[in-house]
Order: C-alpha cells, then structure tokens, then sequence
C-alpha cells in the first residue's frame, strides 16, 4: 500500500475527529476514513447510513455519492472518483480573469443543488445533531421567509471541491455534514462560496442578498463553534488573527511602496550622475582642444607675465 495523502482532524471535538487517507493498492487509488478516536466512532458510522439516505434522496441520473466499498471497526474506505472538481475549474476561471466562466460554474453548482436533491418551498426550520439538539439555536432562520430548502435531510459539504465531474456525472465524494432538518439551499450555496480560497474575487452580491449572506455569517459561526470545534481551539481565535495578518499584509504593502519610491530616487540620483559624468568630459574635451591650439601656445608668455603682476604663482 502507498499512502498518497493524510489529513488528521484531531484540532475538532472529538466526537467530530476523523482522519482521511488516500492510499494506492493494486495500480487503484482509494479514500479511507478513520476514526482518531473512540468519541468519533459514531460519527464515522453514521456517514455509512447517510451514504444510503442521500443515495435515495437524489432526484438526478447524472449525480451520484461515491461508494463505500469497505468497513471495518474503526474506518470506512470509499472509491477514489478520477477527474475534474468543480472547484478546479471555478479556480482557473479566477486564474484568467474568466468573469463569465466563473459565473457559468456557480450558475451549474446552483442548477445541481436546486435539480438534484428533494427540496420545498417553506420557512427553513434549521439543522439537528446527533444527538437531537438544535445546531443553530439562537439564530432566527424565519427572517428570511419562505425559501428553497432542503427537505428532511440537509448536506451542507456540497462545497466545490466535493463535487467531482467525470464523463458527464457529478460524484459527492464528501458527505461528512449531513443533517437531519431543513436549511436554505443557499446556505450550501454560501459554504461552497467561502471555501474558496480566491473569495475576495467572487461577486458575492450576485449570488446572496445582504440578509442572506449576514443570517448565513452567523449560522456558519454557530456551526463550526458550537458543534465542530472545541472552546479554546485555535479557530475561535483565528479571526483576531485574521486582522494582524491583514495588518502585517497592509504593512508590507507599505514598505513596498516605500522601496520604490527610494529606488525611483536612487534611479533620478543615479541619471544626475551619469548627466555630470558627461558634462564633466565634454570640459575636459574642451581644456585638450584650448591647450593643444596654437593659440594657447603663443600667448602663454604673456600669461606668466600677467599671472605675476597679479602677484599669484603659475
């Protein structure tokens, strides 16, 4: 067996804590997930019950969840789904400044949530853990009003790079966040949105309204948290550290701009130099041309005469 790839969630609540493997056997590539801990045994369980609940909830021949093909008491091994995610190609529509390729791609990932699963009209009605409490108790989802929602069951890990399009099929190769409940579809919308590393570069206004994208703010807050991190972790720090990064990043852009200008400086310094170094050879030029003519020549006696009546040595 060849390890290709490890990531370790051991930074989450435990009951939350996962490990994902992706591994070669035999020239084929497999995702195997395990548990870090005992706490995280049901959880890992439960992805292969919702494995069979999202499989029936699908409403699209060409959408499919990858398959779990082995189980033993600590993991779950799936098929490796060969081809192109839907993050990969919004990705490289950010890299050629591809506006409208951008736009086709969101527009394809909105058609797929709206077309591929069960969903109603209807005020959302919000998500339940495990264990049946409230995730986004607190948060008033009733503010948005009637909206498409997902019905019954929720998976809000359709996020871009979970999506991968391969011969015409879309496959859901991560289905960890999947909940019994009802939130807006928007709300998967907004997710896949913010896991996007070029996010600063998405027309955000385009896709949410101000309300939406403020209600899904606050239940994405309440949800990682509340639910998936533990107090104390490094994320329930990571805006403050949000904001000395971007001071650090406002700062170098400062010290940048002063580099230039000194260089810009250097440069004007530099082209005064050279403009002096010329000027200082046409002189020379000229003391040759004087001093070697005949000129020159014939009337230094009278120079040394006129020299020492103004009492000043040659």
């Amino acid at each position: 067996m060849k390890i290709l790839y490890v990531k370790s969630n051991s930074e989450r609540e435990r009951a939350y804590q996962l490990q994902t493997i992706i591994y070669e056997e035999d020239n084929k590539k497999y995702v195997k997930k395990r548990a870090l801990c005992a706490d995280a045994l049901p959880h890992l369980k439960r992805m292969k019950t919702l494995h069979d609940t999202l499989s029936s909830a699908i409403r699209r021949p060409d959408l499919k969840v990858a398959k779990i093909i082995n189980e033993s008491a600590d993991s779950l091994t799936f098929e490796f789904i060969e081809g192109v995610s839907a993050e990969e190609r919004i990705l490289a529509a950010l890299k050629h400044n591809d506006t409208e390729a951008v736009h086709r791609e969101i527009e394809r990932f909105k058609e797929l949530l709206t077309s591929g699963f069960q969903i109603k009209i209807a005020i959302p009605e919000g998500l339940k853990a495990a264990d049946g409490r409230q995730i986004f108790e607190g948060v008033d989802l009733s503010v948005l009003g009637e909206k498409q929602c997902f019905d019954g069951i929720s998976n809000i890990d359709l996020i871009f790079s979970n999506i991968i399009y391969r011969e015409n099929i879309a496959y859901l190769i991560d289905y960890e966040w999947v909940f019994e409940g009802s939130v807006p579809v928007n709300f998967a919308l907004y997710r896949a949105l913010r896991s996007l590393h070029n996010f600063d570069k998405i027309d955000i206004d385009r896709y949410l309204d101000e309300k939406e994208y403020s209600l899904f703010d606050k239940m994405e807050k309440r949800l990682i948290y509340f639910e998936i991190m533990p107090a104390g972790s490094f994320y329930q720090y990571h805006k403050r550290y949000e904001k000395i990064r971007k001071n650090l990043y406002g700062y170098i852009d400062s010290l940048k701009e002063e580099i230039a200008q000194l260089n810009h400086r250097v440069q004007e310094k530099e082209e005064k130099i050279e403009s002096m170094k010329n000027e200082i050879d046409t002189l020379e030029n000229e003391v040759v041309f004087y001093a070697s003519s005949k000129s020159w020549k014939i009337t230094r006696p009278m120079r040394i005469v006129m020299t020492r009546l103004r009492g000043t040595k040659q």
